[in-house]
């Protein structure tokens, strides 16, 4: 169900209590409407283990509605996880039989490609998603009507003249919206809509960059699992995580229909805080990268990484800046695989940071380069 700005600040405005009590609904709810047939994503990091742990005293609760079914949960070893993630997931998934009593049937799927295919055969998934569609989109129009970008870079600022000079090249109106941030109709779009001027030399980087590596590795494998095993998936997302997750939690609410498609969203109102206080409250034990659960001025901290998710991924590096220098000392081998030029067998990841650095104007840390 659609909600305005107001009525989703409300919801997060919640006591986590009031959230867990929503959740566990909600979750209840789902599983009612589906005949109990659903599956928790579960990925080893703190937010799906809070939805874990509340899906799992639901089921014991509601034994005797599904009949003492096994609950489902599906992990997707996508080869960017730390080293240890999956044997953590297999041991958190015992400590929930124990403590609820229940029986877990956990899935462990994988992508046609790993992370390295991915990115050799695709591209870099690098500041955001919404970018790398953007620089992905504009490259492909590029090479396909074999336009000059130095012909076009320095005459994208002046509004219609702008759109109309793209539209005689061949621009899709998307392009168009892209570079000059001018519709279809001659309007102005939002500004979101617009690639930042700040990104553009993305565009003629000697390197694909590329938003589909989640959709490869994570999505598809975990959609075909569910497909085989008749479920609905139930995840862990919430819209406080990124500006698009917001809008798209806005549209739909918890339940997320599309055609085919049925996934169930019921953390999306959660705040992070609300997650460390689950977590502190329930005593729950989280992956090692997080480091301690600590309290500071009244609010909770892990000591280590506030995230775990992909270790290799280049998305938000303009903001988290020393990401790369703590995997080097969380894995310092899989930093030197990342930083590793291509040709010699690595990621190449140097060659994307220091151009980022240099041409993006961005600060990411990467160690001088060994003789």
């Amino acid at each position: 169900m659609a909600m305005s700005e107001e009525e989703l600040r409300e919801r997060e405005s919640w006591t986590t209590i009031q959230k867990e009590n929503y959740t566990i609904q909600t979750i209840l709810k789902a599983c009612i409407m589906h005949k109990w047939n659903i599956s928790v994503s579960f990925s080893g990091g703190k937010d799906s283990q809070v939805l874990l742990d509340m899906t799992a005293w639901m089921w014991k609760k509601s034994e005797e509605e599904h009949g003492k079914k096994p609950l489902n949960v599906v992990f997707s070893n996508t080869s960017n996880e730390f080293a240890k993630m999956e044997l953590f997931v297999k041991e958190y998934c015992d400590l929930m039989e124990r403590k609820h009593d229940i029986k877990i049937r956990l899935y462990v799927v994988r992508g046609e490609k790993t992370y390295y295919e991915v990115v050799k055969d695709i591209g870099y998934p690098v500041v955001s998603k919404t970018t790398c569609r953007k620089v992905r989109d504009i490259r492909k129009w590029i090479k396909k009507e074999k336009i000059k970008w130095e012909d076009i870079s320095d005459k994208l600022d002046n509004g219609i003249e702008s759109a109309n000079l793209l539209r005689k090249l061949g621009a899709s109106n998307t392009v168009v919206l892209y570079l000059t941030g001018i519709r279809k109709d001659n309007t102005e779009g939002a500004t979101q809509s617009r690639l930042p001027k700040k990104w553009r030399p993305l565009i003629i980087a000697d390197f694909e960059v590329s938003e589909e590596c989640c959709t490869i590795l994570k999505k598809i494998p975990q959609k075909r699992i569910q497909n085989d095993i008749g479920s609905i998936a139930i995840i862990g997302e919430m819209a406080e995580e990124s500006q698009n997750r917001r809008s798209k939690y806005k549209k739909t609410g918890c339940f997320v229909t599309s055609g085919k498609k049925i996934m169930v969203k019921p953390m999306g109102f959660w705040l992070e805080k609300n997650v460390l206080e689950y977590i502190k409250k329930y005593d729950l034990p989280t992956f090692f990268v997080y480091g301690k659960l600590v309290e500071e001025n009244g609010e909770l901290r892990f000591t280590g990484e506030q995230r775990t998710g992909c270790k290799l991924c280049l998305f938000g590096i303009q903001f988290d800046t020393e990401r790369l220098k703590r995997l080097k000392q969380i894995e310092p081998q899989t930093y030197k695989f990342a930083v590793k030029p291509v040709e010699e067998g690595g990621l190449g990841y140097r060659k994307v940071i220091e151009y980022i650095n240099k041409k993006c104007g961005c600060n990411v840390w990467i160690d001088e380069e060994e003789p």
